[in-house]
């Protein structure tokens, strides 16, 4: 079985800095989840839970595909 990974399309860091947030640790905290689960989202060390996509995707007023690829 070939299992989908959802890949970066987008820079995630510049992102979340365009949309008024100073550090990638308050856009965690302001979603509710760790830093270092944030930076594994941001490296494509993890591809995170779709749920979490979904609600980085709307805090920053995107689709998710438009920021993740094999979503």
């Amino acid at each position: 079985m070939n299992k989908r990974t959802a890949k970066l399309r987008v820079d995630l860091y510049k992102l979340i800095l365009r949309h008024g947030y100073k550090t990638m640790s308050e856009f965690a905290h302001d979603l509710g989840v760790s830093p270092s689960t944030l930076s594994m989202l941001a490296h494509n060390k993890s591809g995170g839970s779709r749920a979490l996509r979904t609600s980085i995707a709307r805090k920053l007023g995107k689709k998710p595909e438009d920021i993740w690829s094999g979503v």
